[in-house]
């Protein structure tokens, strides 16, 4: 075709990260240029995209296990004394369990929190129905404040987390998997 002077329109089919990927990458970035986070993960560093970054940074690093409103709570003192936040939990548990705590602690504080919510839309895999969420954008949307994102795909994913240290107030990623799932 080329010696015709035509060009191929085929494209062969190009695998993607999981976005999990990406926000690990964009995590471990921010560490590597010196800003100053703690990333707090909800017992899910095998399947989150937070277990290299806990292995290079275990300073920086608290597993707080399921307890996502003592979480929030954690991440809003710990902001309070000057630190950049990053949470990696289930949306779903940040949207519904951890959601009035998010409300009145980090939005009303105007704290800079980054919430991650980890497998959202129907993509939970072997979490479970439990962990689905469609819901989480829409309900993060209705507070003071808080700025939503959607990567959608790991280089989408990397740059999101890398925006999100630099934008001032509480943020909620909503890191729906795109392709390369792992299971959790």
């Amino acid at each position: 075709m080329a010696e015709m002077g035509l060009v191929d329109i085929h494209h062969s089919v190009v695998e993607t990260e999981a976005t999990n990927r990406g926000y690990e990458r964009g995590l471990i970035d921010l560490a590597e240029r010196g800003v100053d986070i703690i990333v707090m993960d909800a017992d899910l560093a095998g399947s989150s995209g937070t277990g290299e970054f806990r292995k290079r940074f275990p300073d920086r690093f608290l597993d707080i296990g399921l307890c996502e409103q003592d979480m929030m709570g954690t991440a809003a003192g710990l902001a309070l004394a000057g630190k950049c936040i990053f949470i990696t939990t289930h949306g779903m548990l940040a949207a519904g369990k951890a959601w009035d705590i998010i409300r009145s602690t980090i939005c009303y504080g105007s704290l800079n929190v980054n919430i991650c919510g980890a497998d959202a839309g129907l993509s939970a895999g072997a979490a479970g129905g439990s962990r689905q969420s469609l819901e989480d954008v829409a309900v993060m949307r209705t507070l003071p404040g808080m700025t939503v994102i959607v990567p959608t795909d790991a280089v989408e994913a990397k740059k999101a987390t890398l925006a999100a240290a630099r934008i001032p107030g509480p943020v909620y990623a909503d890191r729906r998997v795109s392709t390369g799932r792992e299971t959790t």
